[in-house]
């Protein structure tokens, strides 16, 4: 088999495997978000939660001989969401659990913004510091000596 082609038909794997996951997170946090208000959608945020293990445990499952796939990360994934789907269906107050599970999620955002926020800062101030630097620096003087 080329290796060229074997690269583009794992990137292409990757990219659907991505696309389609994607989607299926933002169906959960969607469910999610309704069934806080309407306990009806609980089944639906039951069944998001299953179909992104599932999703997630079968592409482990065909890459498993291959090794340019991030494993580890995808399982520490699927374990969270079969927790959650743990926690929703054995909880007396379901409502009580998808808010936190939501909350942790937004919470993790919020860390994520504030990191981001104080890296933004110190690039701000390093490009303030250089600018500074720049105009402070004397001007050498040149001496002109006349040619005898």
């Amino acid at each position: 088999m080329d290796i060229k082609q074997y690269q583009l038909d794992r990137e292409k794997e990757l990219q659907t495997f991505k696309t389609e996951y994607a989607d299926l997170k933002t169906s959960y946090n969607t469910y999610l978000t309704q069934a806080i208000n309407d306990p009806s959608k609980i089944s639906a945020v039951l069944e998001v939660n299953k179909s992104l293990s599932d999703h997630v445990q079968k592409f482990i499952g065909d890459s498993q001989n291959k090794s340019d796939i991030p494993i580890e990360e995808l399982t520490k994934e699927i374990l969270s969401y079969q927790k959650e789907y743990q926690q929703i269906s054995d909880s007396q107050q379901q409502q009580k659990t998808m808010k936190d599970i939501l909350n942790k999620e937004n919470s993790r955002l919020d860390s994520i913004q504030f990191e981001f926020n104080i890296f933004l800062g110190i690039l701000f101030l390093c490009i303030i510091i250089v600018i500074i630097l720049i105009f402070k620096v004397p001007q050498a003087k040149t001496i002109t000596v006349p040619i005898q």
